[in-house]
């Protein structure tokens, strides 16, 4: 009975662990570098529509990796990857056109 319950437990354990915070959603935008903030790890982009997320604007994103970040130039025209997490919207890649 007892390792029948111990059994049990650690099968819960592992299914809620497994459960964790939902993945992060990702997109694909293109648009118009409009200015580097290296110290705030920021891009602005004019970015077109983005199907089933937002109209076309322009707009702060976060670039968490600072290559990725010093590959950005103003006048540059990307293809990039947003990634929506709980607290910002964030650049995981980003291509020239």
């Amino acid at each position: 009975m007892r390792q029948g319950l111990a059994c049990g437990v650690a099968a819960l354990a592992v299914a809620i662990a497994a459960c964790g915070p939902p993945a992060p959603r990702r997109y694909e935008a293109h648009g118009d570098v409009k200015a580097v903030l290296a110290a705030d790890r920021q891009v602005v982009i004019a970015h077109d529509d983005i199907p089933g997320l937002m109209p076309p604007m322009t707009m702060s994103f976060d670039v968490p990796d600072a290559a990725l970040l010093a590959k950005l130039v103003p006048g540059q025209r990307i293809h990039f990857l947003i990634e929506k997490t709980e607290r910002s919207w964030r650049i995981v890649e980003a291509e020239p056109e």
